[in-house]
């Protein structure tokens, strides 16, 4: 009886360490589009798209998927998502966007890391943060020709996240 114990105990520590665990954690859905331009060159692009329910790890995350964060202080959205794949080396890593509960225009703050470049903007977004069902808020989100400092490119970016399960103050 007590070898039973833990050998269940052993195998709840592990189904939670290979995504099997907590459902009540943070989760996501919807997509980050950029569209990468460089004068004299085809357009690029970058993206995260996280199907209905997609479990978003604890930072530091645990090597799949995705992980971060998801909060209310006040009346503002604080939502960042990290690409845990490290082998993703040229494409859209890290996701972070900051806004008021609401429709706002440039009280928006956002960052994308493509590659090694940030590229982030505040006046060049638009944003909507609307609180949704389960502690959770649907991001609609648009910045146009945000820059990173001595990359060349610039990108646009069209944001459309719920998330839900996220901390209230």
């Amino acid at each position: 009886m007590k070898n039973s114990r833990w050998l269940l105990a052993v195998m709840a520590v592990g189904a939670v360490a290979v995504g099997c665990g907590d459902p009540d954690g943070l989760h996501a859905e919807g997509s980050v589009a950029l569209v990468v331009h460089q004068s004299g060159q085809p357009d690029g692009s970058a993206s995260f798209t996280l199907p209905a329910n997609t479990f978003i790890d604890a930072p530091p995350g645990v090597g799949r998927g995705f992980y971060g964060t998801c909060a209310r202080s006040g009346n503002r959205w604080t939502v960042e998502i990290n690409r845990a794949d490290a082998s993703a080396q040229d494409g859209l890593k890290r996701v972070s966007i900051s806004v008021p509960e609401r429709s706002a225009s440039g009280a928006v703050n956002a960052s994308f890391v493509v590659g090694s470049s940030t590229f982030a903007g505040s006046s060049e977004c638009t944003a909507t943060a609307t609180p949704a069902t389960s502690k959770g808020v649907q991001i609609t989100m648009t910045c146009t020709a945000i820059r990173s400092g001595g990359d060349p490119r610039t990108v646009d970016a069209n944001v459309s996240l719920l998330m839900s399960d996220c901390t209230l103050d």
